[in-house]
């Protein structure tokens, strides 16, 4: 974006972001603040209305506008509906503060427009450590995650940009660092033979259930591939005989009456059968945290009276 702004090529960065993590005020190019909370589609016509201003500004280029989705990675569904509603490339990036930069990217590839649709979407939910990053995953045991694309282990990186320390806060500093010097991410990633990553969860989030890890944003991804999902989320449930057992909460298209038999068939063909949850709840909203993600705290704390019986039922306790 900065050299084609130094070229005198009018771009313009459509903001979304809390300012303190947004570097493209100083690149040079027109500046469009979002609202705060804007939903998607309004954000989505927005980025479209400035291709076709690119695209007669610069008759010789192609109008199509960018949309880089960054803190955890974008759902199926959204990025099929980037793609084909609203003909946008996109770019996933991935970081935190303790990273400076961030640690990895995924462009939107030329090789991209001879993929199947599924080979799309799931090559857009991946990304590359950024030059001056090493990454890799260590699972329970200590070992590293086979490179195979579906083995996971917590994300831990290094580099000239990552923290060696937090200020004055030794016990935290202790908490985060390996005995090698690797920081702890407290991110569950997959990585490919060719090195790119996918972020699976967050390490709180991730559901234990009969001894194994269930990724809550794998099932979340896969449900919003369904038309009428406007929205998912998973958060685990205390189980008697498996510890804990998935809750899965939907918001349907507005005036529609969704179907939870058609999710559980949806998912069946995307994730493992004993991921699928056993409730399907429709909801009104799902709560949101400032920077937009999903607030499974919150969610947690709101179901905290809820959890399976022998039977795999829900029962909700009258002691809340």
């Amino acid at each position: 974006v900065r050299a084609n702004a130094r070229r005198g090529e009018p771009w313009s960065v459509y903001v979304h972001l809390p300012f303190c993590h947004e570097r493209c005020l100083f690149c040079g190019c027109n500046v469009i603040v979002a609202p705060r909370q804007q939903q998607a589609r309004p954000y989505l016509d927005q980025l479209r209305r400035e291709a076709e201003l690119l695209a007669q500004r610069l008759p010789d280029r192609r109008g199509v506008a960018q949309l880089h989705l960054g803190g955890g990675t974008p759902t199926k569904g959204l990025l099929k509906t980037i793609r084909e509603e609203f003909g946008l490339e996109h770019c996933t990036g991935f970081g935190m503060t303790e990273t400076t930069t961030g640690i990895g990217a995924g462009f939107y590839a030329p090789e991209l427009h001879s993929m199947t649709a599924e080979e799309q979407t799931e090559s857009g939910q991946k990304q590359r450590p950024f030059f001056g990053i090493e990454i890799r995953a260590r699972q329970e045991n200590e070992e590293l995650a086979a490179r195979d694309d579906s083995s996971a282990g917590e994300l831990e990186c290094r580099g000239h940009f990552v923290i060696s320390e937090y200020f004055e806060d030794n016990e935290a500093t202790a908490d985060c660092l390996t005995d090698d010097g690797w920081f702890k991410t407290g991110d569950v990633i997959s990585m490919d033979p060719e090195g790119r990553f996918r972020v699976v969860d967050r390490l709180k989030d991730m559901i234990k259930s009969g001894g194994e890890w269930i990724s809550s944003q794998a099932r979340e991804s896969a449900a919003s591939s369904h038309p009428e999902v406007i929205e998912a989320a998973v958060i685990g449930l205390p189980h008697p005989r498996w510890t804990e057992r998935p809750l899965m909460l939907l918001r349907a298209s507005e005036g529609v009456n969704l179907d939870t038999d058609s999710i559980r068939t949806l998912l069946k063909k995307q994730v493992p059968s004993w991921w699928i949850p056993e409730a399907i709840v429709l909801v009104d909203t799902i709560p949101h945290a400032a920077t937009g993600k999903i607030d499974k705290k919150h969610l947690r704390a709101a179901y905290s009276h809820w959890y399976y019986n022998d039977s795999g039922n829900v029962v909700v306790s009258e002691n809340k």
